[in-house]
């Protein structure tokens, strides 16, 4: 079944064209590119490199790797744009259309990509003769790579001889027959990852093309993103091969959970995330919970991540949620494992998820075998509000005399919580860490150091941690060595308090 790539390529410096273009190669067999600022395009080089064809090695790039056997037609029609206010996106997409010899028609502009895993699912699916037009659906990333707004579906092949295209810039598809969703199947967005200004900037041109009010007149380019980065989420999946190249050439100094100060949420909205993680904790569990449940004095979402339990804790924490009465425990979720890994990638996991959840504004994890004492959570929140350079504040634990201050001091314990904004910018825990054997939270208290912040104790706060309840369940000697050394190797010692002195 022929299938032809049809691309607008304008007067932009597309970073993402070649990514673009060849994770469509081992789909089409036929290449139709409308270059409407012809004479003056940055990106035709790399069409007349493309046109002259696979054997030619473009910035390790190698085509024919990817290519079919017969060569493909490649076409380079010039549409000059002229007034922009005068420019009809859909009539350059008709102009590839009726240019297309190819049974099916690929849309896809020069900024997103097609992922490899998807590109045998969409062959099969143009072979499937009830059905005329294919839609899935798309990750639209905005500014950066890692934060991403989920769009609604989208077509993305078509009949050739079944549609046209409509509309000046915000060009649809009017197509006719039977449409096949494959939703499963993403494709990637990656346009608004050029900055906020550069986006500004073609948004007013769509917008005098389109004939619409200027409503950015007089907006600040720096903010025009806000709205639309407030309802983003932490991208967990992986990027196509072909883009990961150029990702980390234009972020390559940018840390991986780095963002811009941006305001991503309302205040209102601004919960705690805790992290609970069990393993055979029904006896801890059901001592736990309920003063969990009468201590929660915060607006709280909580997540589960159950280890393989074979025992009822599951169980627990599900009836135990669905009877419990605190208003301020806004959700809870639960994810099974079916067997113990180890901490650091389990805690990824867990932080990963509540950080994808945008209304929480601090990170924590608590223990199955803790006992809350009235006040402690609002108490860590407090300090977090009033102290601005302290990163990660920890609950007293309540086994330890008080001291002599009420103040914030120095130190850590198990139960805590972490600015969010501290978590994006040094990343998570790192994964050298095995099993449960330890240093994976003095790695972390480390590098919260290093960036300036504290790590700090709140005596106010107070809960009772028996703890080593998980560890003890098995033996865990040769993680802890190992988890020692790697700890020495990384960082020339092994400290733990003494970082705080």
């Amino acid at each position: 079944m022929s299938i032809c790539l049809n691309m607008i390529i304008g007067k932009w410096e597309e970073p993402f064209l070649q990514a673009a273009v060849e994770s469509s190669v081992g789909l089409c067999d036929e290449f139709i590119f409308i270059d409407t600022a012809p004479g003056n395009n940055p990106n035709r080089k790399f069409l007349n490199i493309f046109q002259n064809r696979m054997n030619y090695v473009f910035e390790d790039l190698t085509f024919d790797k990817l290519a079919p056997k017969d060569p493909p037609i490649v076409k380079i029609i010039d549409m000059p744009r002229g007034e922009d206010k005068d420019f009809s996106f859909a009539e350059a997409r008709e102009l590839a259309r009726t240019n297309t010899e190819s049974e099916w028609v690929l849309r896809l502009d020069a900024d997103e990509v097609l992922h490899e895993k998807d590109i045998t699912s969409l062959k099969t699916a143009t072979e499937d003769n009830r059905f005329d037009v294919i839609e899935v659906a798309f990750y639209h990333f905005m500014v950066y790579p890692w934060l991403y707004q989920y769009i609604e579906p989208k077509t993305i092949l078509l009949r050739t001889n079944n549609f046209s295209w409509i509309n000046g810039v915000h060009e649809v598809p009017n197509f006719s027959g039977r449409v096949r969703k494959l939703h499963e199947i993403k494709y990637y967005h990656y346009g608004y990852c050029r900055g906020q200004e550069e986006v500004f900037k073609r948004w007013q041109l769509y917008a005098e093309i389109d004939g619409r009010p200027p409503w950015y007149k007089g907006q600040n380019p720096a903010t025009i993103l806000e709205g639309r980065i407030s309802i983003c989420q932490n991208f967990q999946g992986e990027h196509p091969k072909v883009v990961q190249g150029v990702l980390e050439q234009m972020f390559r100094d940018v840390n991986l959970f780095q963002v811009k100060e941006i305001p991503r949420y309302s205040m209102t909205d601004n919960y705690v995330g805790l992290l609970l993680i069990t393993y055979n904790d029904e006896e801890n569990l059901e001592q736990m919970l309920p003063t969990l449940e009468a201590t929660l004095d915060y607006p709280t979402i909580v997540h589960v991540i159950d280890m393989g339990s074979t025992d009822c804790s599951v169980k627990i924490i599900a009836d135990w949620y669905e009877l419990q009465t605190n208003s301020n425990l806004m959700d809870l979720s639960i994810d099974r494992r079916h067997k113990l890994e180890s901490l650091s990638k389990t805690m990824n996991s867990g932080f990963k998820y509540l950080m994808s959840r945008q209304e929480c504004n601090y990170i924590g994890w608590i223990h199955p075998d803790m006992e809350f004492k009235t006040g402690w959570l609002s108490q860590l929140v407090s300090v977090l509000n009033v102290y601005i350079n302290i990163g990660k504040i920890c609950s007293w634990n309540t086994r330890c005399p008080l001291p002599d201050t009420i103040e914030p001091i120095s130190g850590h314990e198990q139960c805590y919580i972490v600015r969010r904004g501290v978590l994006l910018k040094i990343g998570l825990f790192d994964e050298r860490f095995i099993g449960i054997g330890g240093f994976e939270d003095l790695d972390l208290n480390r590098r919260i150091l290093i960036e300036g912040w504290k790590v700090a104790l709140a005596p106010t706060s107070l809960v009772y941690h028996s703890g080593m309840q998980t560890r003890s369940k098995r033996d865990t000697s040769a993680e802890q060595i190992y988890n020692r050394q790697w700890y020495q190797t990384k960082w020339g010692d092994t400290k733990d308090g003494e970082m705080f002195i």
